[in-house]
């Protein structure tokens, strides 16, 4: 099956913007089951297959995610494309922590590797829940944080939806061109859940 993923190289139209989502809100996400969806998952990510597991996990270590028993499953069939346009780290300042908008300048859209867990197997967009990969960070991202997002190129995110050969994919852990990011400090109020506007990835000091 084709999978159309022209609209990672343009702006979103059919997605409302958001400039602020927490862990536990919901998020934009790519599936492919017998058609290609884009749906809101809950980013929490909780495997339903272990029993009382009360945990809700907003990333998944690619180094990890074939040998843990809480991701092997949702890495084997469950994988996803959690879309995005760019994303906040924090770098402790002293006593305080200054946030940082990441972006790709090329890409205004671009997706990150996920999985997914839904509670029942025959309507696996009900109720889903979703985390994102992390890996080690680039040299721009290291000024600030110590993991950053798997971030895929579009070839690399039609294979993650479609290759059956997980080995493969493996090898799209590492971290994304720092060449191809940029990176700039912007307001502290982007800490606070209940703002979300453009104004919060505005640059407020210089550009990295």
């Amino acid at each position: 099956m084709d999978l159309d993923l022209s609209f990672l190289n343009e702006p979103g139209e059919t997605l409302l913007p958001r400039y602020n989502i927490s862990p536990g809100q919901m998020i934009p996400v790519l599936v492919q089951t017998s058609e290609t969806l884009v749906v809101a998952m809950h980013w929490g990510y909780r495997p339903h297959w272990i029993p009382g597991f009360d945990k809700e996990l907003i990333n998944a270590k690619s180094e990890t995610i074939d040998t843990k028993s809480v991701f092997r499953p949702a890495f084997n069939k469950n994988r996803c494309l959690i879309l995005s346009s760019g994303f906040y780290e924090w770098k402790k300042v002293g006593t305080k922590k200054q946030p940082y908008y990441f972006f790709l300048p090329e890409h205004p859209v671009f997706a990150f590797a996920g999985i997914f867990s839904s509670p029942d197997p025959k309507q696996p967009l009900i109720g889903g829940t979703a985390a994102i990969l992390t890996t080690s960070p680039n040299d721009l991202v290291s000024t600030v944080h110590d993991r950053m997002p798997v971030i895929l190129t579009r070839e690399k995110a039609r294979r993650w939806i479609q290759d059956t050969d997980t080995e493969s994919l493996k090898t799209f852990f590492a971290p994304y061109p720092t060449q191809e990011m940029k990176a700039y400090e912007v307001s502290q109020i982007v800490g606070n859940s209940r703002i979300d506007n453009e104004e919060l990835i505005q640059p407020v000091d210089r550009l990295l």
